[in-house]
């Protein structure tokens, strides 16, 4: 397990780290298989110190491996870290509940990663999508709401900052 600082279960306290101590936080395909998710997410805000990145890249849920995996236990969609952070902060037009916990984070990016298609066209054409969708958060919410169905996203890539 090369370049592994901790080895945790994440859907427990995170209590071999102390308040305040961790200034990078990067879960790559991890999240979806958390039972606990909203106590993670105070765990994490609890951990990281001010101005911490945390990234986070799951399978959005228009990907048949997000609901075909039985190891996932949720799924995530453009909105779905909205739910942590301030509805005045939020990006999008559409405002989600923000009053599952009281920490809060901020929303520094949401980006599509859509998967390359195996020809030179077709990494061509994904590549021009994925950069006309991410351009804006009104084409996202296009995307989200009227293409995902039909042109699925591999996974979705979230970039928040704890609020201290």
């Amino acid at each position: 397990m090369d370049r592994v600082d901790v080895v945790a279960d994440l859907n427990d306290p995170l209590s071999c780290f102390p308040d305040d101590s961790v200034i990078e936080i990067y879960a790559h395909h991890v999240l979806e298989h958390v039972r606990n998710f909203i106590q993670l997410m105070q765990e994490v805000h609890r951990v990281c110190m001010r101005d911490s990145t945390v990234t986070i890249v799951v399978p959005h849920y228009s990907n048949q491996l997000a609901y075909s995996d039985p190891t996932h236990v949720r799924f995530f969609g453009l909105y779905t870290m909205c739910y942590f952070v301030e509805r005045v902060f939020q990006p999008f037009k559409r405002k989600v509940p923000d009053f599952y916990i009281k920490e809060k984070f901020l929303l520094c990016e949401v980006v599509y990663d859509f998967e390359p298609k195996n020809t030179f066209l077709g990494r061509l054409f994904t590549r021009r999508v994925q950069l006309f969708i991410n351009a804006n958060p009104k084409r996202q919410e296009f995307y989200e709401r009227y293409l995902c169905r039909f042109f699925p996203v591999a996974s979705v890539r979230y970039v928040l900052s704890p609020v201290k």
